[in-house]
């Protein structure tokens, strides 16, 4: 059921992030053309932090009882996988919160 949900969400993600495709000036990927010689570098660095923050809130969940978690530890990484990451970033906050 919630995976279905997540997936239902991630619709508008995957219009949205198509659109910047077909329109690379209004979007994600002119933001990123516009920094030039830099993009790499900034997403990079950028991912590097969303790296160490799934690392510490899996720390976190595993400090946690296990009849405390409302995730296991591992659901933390799926913070990574685009473009899924965009809603279920508000799930990881949920389960952490409830947890």
């Amino acid at each position: 059921m919630r995976i279905g949900l997540k997936l239902l969400l991630t619709l508008p993600v995957v219009a949205i992030l198509a659109w910047s495709l077909e329109a690379p000036r209004r979007g994600v990927f002119g933001e990123l053309e516009a920094l030039g010689s830099a993009a790499p570098i900034v997403a990079a660095a950028f991912f590097l932090v969303v790296v160490w923050y799934c690392r510490d809130l899996v720390l976190l969940m595993r400090a946690l009882d296990e009849e405390a978690r409302a995730a296991s530890p591992a659901s933390m990484w799926w913070m990574l996988v685009m473009p899924l990451n965009f809603v279920e970033d508000f799930f990881i906050v949920s389960n952490v919160s409830t947890s």
